[in-house]
């Protein structure tokens, strides 16, 4: 098992992203994030329990909602938690062989209140693979505001 940095995005917020509902996304591509890496390229695939940092988010973000697309399927049985390394997640065990768009929002298991999750910290938001992948593409879309 690894930590791999494939995040986009910028720990600092521009002054005119404070107050206003922000658009956070990733494509999590199997085959471009092993060519990206060069241990999981010459393992040749992403490991089970490989978390791959995939968006960073800044202090003070506030996410509202989660989403996954999945366009292309990945490897047959594959699933994955979305959260933050080490535990948290706002969804564990998702399928990402079925194609289809899923919602996720105000999951308490993520450490959410009611209706939201506060980073007080800069950090990632991580999706861990819990089973070896080598194909596959889906989108993580992140919906929130930066206070």
């Amino acid at each position: 098992m690894g930590t791999y940095d494939y995040a986009i995005g910028n720990t600092a917020p521009k002054w005119d992203d404070v107050g206003q509902l922000i658009r956070l996304q990733q494509v999590m591509n199997s085959a471009a994030i092993i060519a990206s890496n060069a241990t999981l390229t010459t393992n040749a695939k992403i490991t089970a329990n490989d978390i791959i940092e995939c968006i960073n988010v800044p202090a003070g973000f506030v996410v509202l909602s989660v989403g996954v697309n999945v366009t292309t399927a990945g490897t047959a049985g594959s699933t994955v938690d979305i959260g933050l390394a080490g535990g948290a997640e706002v969804v564990a065990a998702l399928d990402v062989v079925t194609t289809g768009y899923t919602v996720i929002e105000h999951d308490v298991t993520w450490g959410w209140d009611a209706t939201s999750k506060l980073f007080t910290d800069a950090d990632t938001i991580d999706v861990q693979y819990l089973a070896d992948e080598t194909v596959g593409q889906f989108t993580l879309t992140v919906i929130g505001y930066q206070l």
